[in-house]
């Protein structure tokens, strides 16, 4: 049974949290800011552009972790000992830093290969490269052309062999042109292609297959007990006598996974059965076999997502 998942609205919202970001940044370059301040916005703007994608990676990652290179599995005696439940994503982290370092040409074949979209070759990628090591010149050089950026910048740049040790151009409009480009990327080559392909990857996707794999009963239908649009919960909508007979019918394995999800969404649904069944929620020691491993996989799953089984608050960002 899947005990990771990848929620395609946690995807989106990321990346438009960060062109939320982009957008202040283009306020603040319109009320007019000295060199200093330009130079701090520029470098944050890139590196919020950075994160994000690292952020992507760690969502997909997390929820595929066969996407890890095998190289990538090299847990410490400690971390298997201390919390054998966080091995993913330590690996994960370690995995991602370790990509920070390579250049965004081979970032992004990474990328392409994790997320599985479609490569994109136009000069979009090239202009995002020439992007990075002009902050790199900034951060580390001084704004000043050296071999490097001409070495890694091949396809397109703003300087050549003899531009060495001058300053490259970099004004208000440049960092305008940057974000443009950023919010570009992220509009076409990300979210268009990436809630195309993972549309179905819902929370309420999540939610059946646990629920499925729970309960093999037709008395315990998904759609008997949830309102939702197929990406939204709206609310839980069985009356309570209704759900009270459902109770009734359960057997002793179904009314435990059954209230361990109800008192996520709302413990008030189960309250009036908390006393009759509290040592069976309270204690695994009348499980044994799949039964058992079915309810501590609950117990986890749960942990993780706490949030799963919660009423969704719709809102809409633009």
């Amino acid at each position: 049974m899947k005990r990771n998942f990848l929620f395609v609205n946690t995807i989106i919202s990321e990346l438009n949290s960060t062109k939320n970001e982009f957008v202040k940044i283009k306020e603040e370059l319109n009320s007019g800011l000295s060199d200093i301040l330009l130079k701090g916005l520029f470098t944050y703007q890139v590196s919020k552009f950075e994160t994000t994608l690292n952020e992507i990676i760690k969502m997909f990652l997390n929820a595929f972790p066969e996407k890890i290179p095998e190289k990538s599995f090299k847990p410490t005696k400690e971390k298997v000992i201390e919390n054998p439940e966080s091995l993913i994503s330590s690996v994960v982290d370690s995995y991602i830093n370790e990509l920070s370092y390579k250049n965004l040409h081979e970032y992004l074949k990474v990328f392409i290969d994790i997320t599985s979209i479609e490569e994109n070759t136009d000069e979009i990628i090239d202009k995002l490269i020439e992007m990075k090591e002009t902050r790199n010149l900034l951060v580390h050089n001084d704004l000043k052309v050296n071999e490097i950026y001409l070495a890694k910048c091949k396809n397109y740049k703003r300087a050549s062999d003899r531009d060495i040790n001058k300053y490259i151009d970099f004004d208000e409009e440049y960092i305008k042109e940057c974000l443009n480009l950023c919010v570009d990327f992220m509009d076409f080559y990300l979210l268009t292609k990436l809630q195309m392909k993972y549309k179905d990857y819902t929370k309420i996707k999540a939610m059946k297959e646990i629920w499925d794999y729970l309960f093999d009963t037709p008395i315990l239908k998904f759609d008997d007990f949830w309102e939702h649009d197929g990406t939204y919960l709206s609310y839980f909508k069985m009356d309570e006598e209704t759900l009270k007979a459902k109770i009734t019918m359960c057997s002793t394995t179904e009314k435990m996974s059954l209230f361990y999800l109800l008192i996520q969404y709302n413990d008030s649904l189960v309250e009036a059965y908390l006393e009759k069944y509290q040592y069976r929620l309270l204690s695994l020691g009348n499980l044994h076999g799949k039964r058992k491993e079915d309810h501590i996989y609950l117990q986890a799953i749960l942990t993780k997502y706490p949030r799963l089984f919660q009423q969704d608050i719709r809102h809409h960002i633009t």
